[in-house]
């Protein structure tokens, strides 16, 4: 019995770091695209004073 509840806990804070991972991921990309889009507007905006 003892067991199988530590075999459970592993599995679920392995599943807990991949999940993890993941949303750091997500919030990576997601930053590195609101900033992207950002330079792309602003690069427009500037190029449409010229």
């Amino acid at each position: 019995m003892n067991k199988t509840k530590n075999k459970a806990k592993r599995l679920l804070s392995e599943v807990t770091f991949k999940e993890g991972k993941i949303n750091f991921a997500g919030i990576a990309f997601a930053f590195l695209w609101s900033s992207v889009s950002t330079a792309t507007k602003i690069g427009l905006e500037s190029a449409q004073l010229f």
